[in-house]
């Protein structure tokens, strides 16, 4: 099981390549699971922009800013600020926030990005916005 669980990782991360999706970064992307919890029960869909190594989005209550680096697979974030308002979804908002915190790699297939933390685990999916 753990040799398929390698294969399907090594052709998600060869299609990307393939397809250069890592040019495509920049855009509106979906927040749909963070740290295996499903955003649905959110206040606010979460969503996160990429543009030109700014990121900025809401996680549920609270919008976030900040910055990326994207060097072939390797995503990270930094000076990552959040405004501080208390709200129902704080269990959604503390997934996402632990999300950036662990991300180093990112993954894709078709419309779908994945970050990966260290072990190359999920720890966020997003699904692009049309």
């Amino acid at each position: 099981m753990k040799i398929l669980y390698i294969l399907i990782s090594l052709f998600i991360l060869t299609s990307c390549s393939s397809q250069k999706a890592f040019v495509q970064l920049d855009g509106n992307w979906s927040i749909v699971e963070a740290m295996g919890k499903s955003t649905a029960t959110g206040e606010k869909q979460p969503f996160i922009t990429f543009e030109s190594g700014k990121v900025h989005g809401n996680a549920s209550v609270n919008l976030f800013h900040g910055s990326y680096t994207l060097k072939g697979s390797h995503l990270t974030f930094s000076h990552m600020g959040m405004t501080m308002m208390m709200g129902s979804s704080m269990d959604v908002e503390a997934a996402i926030t632990q999300a950036f915190e662990k991300t180093i790699r990112i993954a894709c297939s078709k419309d779908q990005l994945y970050l990966l933390d260290a072990q190359k685990d999920t720890v966020m999916t997003l699904v692009k916005k049309p």
